[in-house]
């Protein structure tokens, strides 16, 4: 996968970096990769996630996708016990750099959210889902995340405030809502 930015303009993200930069080429390749979820383009993910971290420290998402390309590796790809505790380390330093460098970065809390549910520290994970749908309530991803952690996490009445609202703001639970009220207001 490439990607190409034509033109001579240099756009800024939200973070603050120009697009033109080769960290943030390669942060959006890997991002590709990351999300594609198989061995090999995991190992390319983190390669290339890796070389946007040496071409710009500094760069927030790279260290949260990375966190999440180390996190899924370990979740799916790893070859011994010994592995996988690495690389969970890893995620974890990944996405701590991540919110060192951007304190109010939802998708990194949202990655460390995803890191603490997969080694089962269910409080945690439902705290850091909560900031990142707090910080960013549009995070769908973390929304989802967060009410199903919260399901399982003690059932509706025990879930934060934030989590019952994730759950009641979901398209499906949304869509699930209105056909209930059809089906009472039709007496079915």
């Amino acid at each position: 996968y490439g990607i190409l930015i034509r033109g001579s303009h240099r756009a800024a993200t939200p973070t603050g970096i120009s697009v033109n930069s080769p960290a943030y080429d390669f942060y959006l390749r890997g991002k590709v990769n990351s999300d594609s979820e198989n061995r090999e383009n995991n190992a390319s993910a983190i390669s290339l996630l890796e070389q946007a971290i040496a071409a710009d420290p500094n760069f927030a998402p790279a260290y949260a996708e990375l966190a999440r390309a180390y996190n899924i590796k370990a979740r799916f790809y790893f070859s011994s016990e010994a592995d996988q505790k690495k690389l969970v380390e890893n995620a974890e330093v990944a996405v701590e750099k991540a919110l060192t460098l951007n304190p109010r970065f939802a998708e990194a809390e949202y990655v460390l959210g995803l890191c603490l549910r997969d080694v089962h520290r269910n409080a945690e994970a439902l705290a850091a889902l909560t900031r990142a749908v707090d910080l960013t309530p549009a995070l769908l991803p973390a929304r989802e995340e967060l009410a199903e952690l919260g399901r399982c996490f003690g059932g509706r009445r025990h879930q934060p405030a934030t989590a019952v609202a994730a759950i009641d703001h979901l398209p499906a639970r949304a869509a699930n809502a209105a056909l209930d009220r059809r089906r009472i207001d039709a007496g079915i």
